[in-house]
């Protein structure tokens, strides 16, 4: 099966936000073992990858 996931719920699964973060770590792992073939738009991921980093910035000030 494959799994379309928007920028929101990559955002809840690397951030940990509650209370999807668990949902999607699920979902993850049923990834890790052939069980869904999970996408993203490419852009999502930039949007991601800089949202992270932001939060792991103002964690260190």
């Amino acid at each position: 099966m494959k799994l379309f996931l928007d920028t929101n719920a990559l955002l809840d699964y690397y951030v940990r936000r509650e209370p999807y973060f668990e949902s999607l770590v699920a979902i993850r792992i049923a990834q890790v073992f052939g069980d869904v073939e999970l996408w993203a738009e490419m852009e999502a991921q930039g949007v991601v990858y800089a949202k992270v980093d932001l939060q792991w910035a103002d964690r260190l000030l």
